[in-house]
């Protein structure tokens, strides 16, 4: 894998945070060398771009805090990738962003609610390729969480 990774974080002003940040990798087989039923070598997909590597993943998020309240807003990106690398041509899947708030209230130093949407857009994408019939899973559509935390 060649690549870089980069992470921008801090404050914007009082109240705001933020962070971005960047991935660009160029994930190849070294060695991926099939056979035939008999046992003779066939296919090798050296060079080959590894399965659901993209190469380009970003994000980015802001969060405003005041008193026991915060919110926040993020976007993730994931470029395009093939969804196989074990075949001649395999299946490019298109790049997806998704965003996502939440929203955070602080009734009591011992208990704290949360509050989001992940999947604003209810965009639909593959995020993996665990599938047994090869075609990847879906990412989660649109939805909505409500978490309380207690601590004692």
């Amino acid at each position: 894998v060649k690549g870089l990774e980069s992470q921008l974080q801090g404050r914007l002003a009082p109240a705001w945070s933020g962070y971005a940040h960047y991935t660009w990798q160029d994930a190849r087989l070294l060695d991926f060398q099939t056979f035939t039923a008999a046992g003779a070598p066939s296919t090798n997909f050296a060079g080959y771009r590894v399965r659901m590597s993209a190469r380009h993943i970003a994000g980015l998020g802001v969060t405003w805090s005041q008193g026991p309240w915060s919110l926040g807003a993020s976007a993730s990106h994931v470029g395009a990738r093939f969804l196989r690398d074990n075949v001649v041509n395999p299946q490019r899947l298109p790049p997806y962003t998704v965003a996502n708030l939440v929203a955070t209230w602080r009734a009591t130093p011992a208990l704290t609610v949360h509050g989001g949407v992940h999947n604003l857009g209810d965009i639909t994408y593959i995020n993996d390729d665990l599938s047994a019939q090869e075609a990847g899973n879906a990412g989660a559509p649109r939805s909505g969480f409500l978490r309380v935390r207690l601590q004692f």
